[in-house]
């Protein structure tokens, strides 16, 4: 049984930080979780052009960081990515 709970907290600054880079708006992706996680037998064909036409808002504008906002970014995931196989190394047998 797990008895820690992960610092809400830090799931919140991570938010932050993702939105602040600009690349998703939190109702696109609101938009986006609706669609996908609709289930199977409520999904229209049209669903997967209004998920395609989302993620490709987001592929342009993360176009337009410019290199050193790329980099930046990477460097975040990256960051993000450390912390959670740690956190995951903790609870491993």
């Amino acid at each position: 049984m797990v008895e820690e709970v992960t610092e809400p907290n830090i799931l919140y600054d991570i938010e932050n930080q993702l939105y602040g880079f600009g690349v998703y708006l939190k109702e696109e992706l609101d938009r986006f979780s609706t669609i996908y996680f609709k289930p199977k037998g409520e999904k229209i064909y049209q669903d997967r052009a209004v998920l395609n036409y989302l993620i490709d808002l987001a592929v342009e504008r993360y176009k337009k960081l410019g290199d050193k906002g790329k980099t930046v970014l990477q460097q975040f995931r990256y960051e993000v990515y450390k912390a959670l196989l740690i956190h995951i190394a903790d609870y491993a047998p």
